[in-house]
Order: structure tokens, then C-alpha cells, then sequence
């Protein structure tokens, strides 16, 4: 028989063991537990307040925010709801609004601020519908009042629009044609951006110099400018010329809204040059190369990348451009299609010369001649398209009265300067401009005659 002592440490030991069991357990399920919520979909955040987890997202960056979206479905609740709440909104905004007048050193902090604003759109809203992204796109921009324009006192100076515009194509990069429709649907639709270029086009031309302003600013900085490449400028110059599903816009609207967009503008007022093409200009009626680049390269942007622009739609809007607001003068037209190239210009006065103008086409010749020998150009050119625009006339009649009305036209050219312009102090330029363009389009077709004797 075991003694009282021997079953009284027995005893012991057994409660030992036991509180060491429970201890295990405990900590056993400890572990477990920390495990868990460790491997879980929102880790520590999930026992944590939710004035506590707003707290730590508030400290954290927009770029951050945007990652955290895609770690977790929860995650992306969590980050949803923050961005909702007053602090969230107040976190996203930039201080002060882009509608103030920043300095040039702030402008690519806010520019690039609205660049992750996007990346924490574009990846907060991944898993939904087109129309329900862009739904929750507008929302978000009207609390942020990056559209609104009117507490802009200067476009000029104004970063909102430039915002905008980054945000959208951060937005939307990647997305197929079908679904930057929609997008663009949804921009003109918040905006009301068609009905001011409704209202512009269809008005006498500087009738409402802000409002042209506003419209052209607004294109560029929201659609165009933010283009990486000539196609994707295109398809939304092509959104803009032709809206779907309302009816394209008239060839004459589509002209002056090109011309609106890319025609040059006045360095000391910023307004629109739109007289200044033609005799009815308060200035110089000259235009220069620079003035005319970006017209002439959305043009062959457009011939080139745009299956929707015929060669009859090139032709009709160069055409009504250079009757904006009334007919352009001969070397202005000129300095157009020699900037367009060689495929544009052809078209453009092979058109002339199968409908038998040629009294204007031998005008825009002899302008060419001009304005290669101002801009110190090859006279080759001339002569070439000279040549395609004599191949394209089955007629030798017909031939040889454009030929004897480029000699005319040289003719009328230098009495008019002693005519008109004696008082003038550029004649002598002008003149000896002129006369330089005869003798050398005459040495290249008298060169041409001889070629073809032999």
C-alpha cells in the first residue's frame, strides 16, 4: 500500500500537467488565431477600429492607396470606404485647387498627383463595367471640381483642365476603341462640351473669343495633349470631327473646328487669328510657316491614320479652311499645302485641275513658286507637282492654257506691286522675290521642254 506522501506528489504532478495542458491549449489557439487574421484577406486590419485603419490610410500615399486596392477584395472595401469619407476627400484634393494659379514648379507636382488619382481609380474599379467605372469616375471628379470652369479667371494659367485630362487617360489606358467611345460619351456628356462647339462653329468667326478659347483649351488639354502617339491623337480628333452616335458634324463645321483647334493665335491677346489668312486682316497678311505647322499636321494625321477621312473629305475641308472666314490669299494656301506634302497638295489642285479652275490653280503655282523661293526652298518641288498636275489633264488645249496662265499671273503679280504698292516698303522684297520665282520656274520648265525635244 502506497504512503500518504507518494499519492500526495502523484496528485501534484497531475495538476501540473493539467494547468500545462490548458497553457498549451491557450497558447496553441493564440497561434491559430494570429495565424489567421495574419494569412486573412485584410491581415492585422481586421482586428483593428475602423477609425483606426482610416487613420493609418490617411498617412499613407494616393499611389500606395491604388496598390493596396488590388492586394484583396477586402482591402479594396476598405480603401473604397476611406476615400468616400470627409478625410479621404480631403487627402485626395489638392490644396489649393487646381483652379488657382500655381507656379510653374507646382504644376508637375498637381499634374502627377492627378496621374495616381487615376492609377487609384483605374485599379479600384477594375472588376466592373465599363459604364459603371465611368459612373463612379464622374462622382469622384465632381467632388474633386476639377471640370468646373467657372472660377478660371485665366485658362491660361489654370492647371484644372490639364488634371483632368491626366486623370482620364491614366484612367482609361488600355481600353479598346469601343470602350474610350464610351468614355468620351461620358466627358462631352458631364462637360457639355459639344454644344459649345456647336454653339462656336456655327457663330461668325471671333464673335465670342472666350468661349473659342475655352473650347480649344479644353480639347487639347483634356483629349489631345495627353496622346502618347499620332494614332491615339487621332482616334480622338475623330471622336471630336465625328461624335457617336450624333450626326458628324458638317464638312464646313468640321473645318472651322480644325482650324479653331490648331489655327494660330495672336501672341499679346491669345485669341484666334482668323482674318489674318485673308485680304481682310487688320496686320500682315503673311502667314508664316510656324503659324501654320499644327493645322497642316492634324491635316495629314488625319489622310494618313483615319480610315474614315476620303480623299473627297481632305480635299472639301482644305477647301472650306481656306475660305475661313473669307478666301485666304494665294501665298497663305500655298504655305498650307506645302506643309500638308506632296499627297495632300496633289489631291488638292488635281482637283482643280480636272474641274477646269484653272485660273486659281495657275494662281496657287505661281504662290508656290513664291513662297519656295521666301522660304528658300528647292523650286524642284514646284516643277514636279507641275508635271503630276499636266499628267492628270487629258487635253493638250487644256495644258497649254494653264501654262500660258501661270506666265499671266506672274505678269499681273508684278504690275500690281508697281500699282498698288509704291508707298510700301517691302516691294523692293516682295519684288525681287517674285521675279527670282519666275526665272526659276521658267530655267526648270524651259530645262523640262528641252528634255523632251531631245
Amino acid at each position: 500500500m502506497p504512503s500518504f506522501s507518494a499519492m500526495n506528489t502523484s496528485s501534484q504532478k497531475i495538476h501540473v500537467d493539467c494547468r500545462r495542458s490548458k497553457r498549451l491549449k491557450l497558447k496553441a489557439e493564440a497561434l491559430d488565431r494570429y495565424r489567421s487574421v495574419q494569412q486573412g484577406a485584410i491581415g492585422f486590419f481586421e482586428i483593428l477600429p475602423v477609425e483606426v485603419i482610416h487613420l493609418i490610410l490617411g498617412n499613407v500615399s494616393v499611389l500606395d492607396l491604388s496598390v493596396l486596392t488590388i492586394v484583396s477584395k477586402s482591402m479594396r472595401s476598405l480603401v473604397e470606404d476611406f476615400r468616400l469619407t470627409g478625410s479621404g476627400i480631403k487627402k485626395l484634393r489638392p490644396v489649393p485647387l487646381p483652379h488657382n494659379k500655381v507656379s510653374a514648379n507646382h504644376q508637375a507636382r498637381y499634374v502627377q498627383h492627378f496621374q495616381h488619382l487615376g492609377l487609384l481609380m483605374k485599379r479600384s474599379t477594375c472588376l466592373f463595367a465599363t459604364n459603371y467605372r465611368l459612373k463612379k469616375i464622374e462622382e469622384f471628379l465632381q467632388k474633386l471640381d476639377c471640370l468646373s470652369n467657372v472660377m478660371c479667371g485665366d485658362l491660361n494659367s489654370c492647371i484644372s483642365l490639364t488634371c483632368y485630362g491626366k486623370f482620364l487617360h491614366t484612367v482609361i489606358a488600355g481600353w479598346d476603341n469601343v470602350e474610350c467611345r464610351r468614355a468620351f460619351a461620358a466627358v462631352v456628356t458631364t462637360s457639355s462640351i459639344l454644344h459649345k462647339i456647336g454653339t462656336c462653329v456655327a457663330a461668325q468667326p471671333g464673335t465670342d473669343h472666350r468661349q473659342e478659347i475655352f473650347v480649344r483649351t479644353f480639347l487639347h488639354r483634356v483629349l489631345l495633349d495627353q496622346c502618347n502617339s499620332l494614332e491615339q491623337r487621332v482616334f480622338w480628333l475623330t471622336c471630336v470631327m465625328k461624335p457617336c452616335p450624333v450626326e458628324p458634324w458638317p464638312i464646313v463645321h468640321q473645318a472651322r473646328l480644325l482650324y479653331l483647334l490648331y489655327g494660330p493665335l495672336c501672341p499679346q491677346t491669345g485669341k484666334i487669328l482668323w482674318y489674318e489668312m485673308t485680304d481682310l486682316g487688320t496686320g500682315s497678311t503673311m502667314a508664316t510657316m510656324t503659324q501654320l505647322a499644327e493645322l497642316a499636321l492634324a491635316l495629314k494625321t488625319l489622310h494618313i491614320y483615319d480610315s474614315e477621312w476620303t480623299e473627297d473629305d481632305v480635299v472639301s475641308v482644305i477647301e472650306e479652311i481656306t475660305a475661313l472666314p473669307a478666301q485666304w490669299t494665294p501665298e497663305n494656301i500655298a504655305r498650307l499645302l506645302m506643309l500638308c506634302g506632296d499627297d495632300i497638295a496633289i489631291k488638292v489642285m488635281g482637283s482643280k485641275a480636272i474641274n477646269g479652275h484653272f485660273q486659281e490653280l495657275a494662281g496657287l503655282i505661281v504662290a508656290l513658286t513664291v513662297v519656295s523661293v521666301k522660304e528658300q526652298n528647292h523650286m524642284l518641288w514646284v516643277v514636279q507637282i507641275m508635271k503630276t498636275l499636266l499628267r492628270l489633264i487629258d487635253n493638250v488645249t487644256s495644258r497649254k492654257v494653264l501654262l500660258s496662265l501661270v506666265s499671266e499671273t506672274y505678269k499681273d503679280m508684278i504690275l500690281d506691286f508697281f500699282e498698288f504698292h509704291l508707298d510700301d516698303s517691302d516691294i523692293d522684297a516682295s519684288l525681287e522675290s517674285t521675279l527670282e520665282a519666275q526665272a526659276e520656274f521658267n530655267k526648270y520648265v524651259m530645262h523640262m521642254a528641252y528634255t523632251e525635244v531631245l
